[in-house]
This record gives structure tokens, sequence and C-alpha cells, in this order.
């Protein structure tokens, strides 16, 4: 009587397990679907590039609208890029920043050989780790706002019109592969992909950091 009693608690607890678990994944589905585009806008400010695939991977499974992503995404890139201009302008002469970003005031760095064309604009973007740097040396070269505006525009919105369609292709190739994905499916599939954007940035900075101090070489012993 008592190992039936034990195997049916056994039972019953093993079973409510699932429930659970199918909760939670139902909870986060909601929270994509309520608050995804307020995600988006603050991924921006994060993780551009992984935040953007994932966005276009859910515009895939129609939990929401090409123009409503678009648009969030491009004002939130705008406003990223924005901060930074203004930051390289305001405080570009500071000797704090010189020391942060040298190469802003490098006649010679690579951000002064590219200049300010349109075809730096859109290029830079998508070498990544480059975004932000050439934006802040822009500047504190003083560049008129209007012309950063003008181009800064056009780059953002390729930019992300490119990433949102690499995720809507990633949702292409699951659905080719594995038939209709369902709500638990989408629901790891976010997780996957912002683990996989974590990971790759983390290594990505990790490996700029160690080029920069290979770059500066050691340090100096005083005599």
């Amino acid at each position: 009587m008592e190992y039936s009693i034990r195997g049916s608690r056994w039972a019953g607890a093993h079973k409510r397990r699932p429930g659970r678990s199918q909760q939670l994944i139902a909870d986060m589905d909601e929270f994509i679907r309520h608050y995804g585009l307020i995600a988006l806008y603050a991924g921006m400010w994060i993780e551009g590039e992984t935040v953007l695939v994932i966005a276009g991977f859910l515009l895939h499974q129609g939990l929401f609208g090409f123009w409503s992503l678009f648009v969030v995404a491009v004002l939130g890139t705008l406003s990223v890029d924005h901060a930074m201009y203004f930051a390289g302008r305001f405080s570009g002469r500071l000797r704090v920043v010189r020391h942060i970003h040298p190469e802003s005031v490098d006649p010679q760095s690579w951000k002064a050989r590219l200049g300010e064309n349109w075809l730096a604009f859109v290029a830079i973007r998508f070498i990544y780790g480059t975004r932000l740097p050439f934006i802040f040396y822009l500047g504190t070269r003083q560049l008129a706002w209007r012309r950063f505006f003008e181009r800064e525009c056009l780059a953002a919105a390729a930019w992300c019109f490119v990433w949102l369609l690499f995720g809507h292709f990633i949702g292409r190739m699951l659905e080719a592969f594995y038939g209709e994905l369902h709500r638990h499916h989408r629901v790891w599939t976010v997780v996957v992909l912002a683990a996989a954007g974590t990971a790759i940035t983390v290594c990505v900075r990790f490996w700029q950091y160690h080029r920069r101090r290979a770059q500066i070489g050691p340090p100096v012993a005083a005599a």
C-alpha cells in the first residue's frame, strides 16, 4: 500500500513537470508578443545584430509585421548612433576621451582614411566592432549633424533590413527542415539565437582586446 502511494505521488509529480515547463514557455511567448517591440528597441543599445536576427525570425513566425519591426529597429539604431556621435562631438577634445580612443585623434587611423563618404557609412556597419568607433570619430571631427544624418539614415535602414532578412531566412530554413514550428520551438529558437549571439560577441570582444594590447605593446619599465 505504501509503495503504491509513493509510486502514485512520484507519477503525479512527474506528470506535473512538463506542465510547468509548458507554462514557462507560454509566459515567454506572451512576453514576446506583448513586449517584443520594446525589447527590440532596448536591445539595439546592447547588441544590435543579435536582436535584429531574432526579430527577423519572429517576423517569419508572424508575430510582428515587417514595418513595425523595421521602423523600431531603425529608430533604435539612430538613437544609439546619435548618442555616440554627440559623445564624440562634445567630448572629443577631453584628455580622458583621447586616452580611451587614441585613434580618434590620429590622422593615420583607419577611420581617418575612410573619411565620411556614403559607402563608408554603409560598409562599416557590416564589419563587427567598427561602427560605433567610426561614428565616435566623426563626432570628434565636428562633422556637421546634417551631413551625418543624411548618411546615417541610409546606412541604418540598409543594415537593419539585411539583418532582419537574415533572421527571416533562418526561420525559413528551420521550417524547411523541421516543418511547422510550434510555440515551444519558437521560444527555444529565440533562446539559442540569443545565446549564440552573446557567445560570438564575447569572443570577438576578447579577441579585439588582446589585439589592441598587442598593438600597444608591453609597458616600458622605468629606469
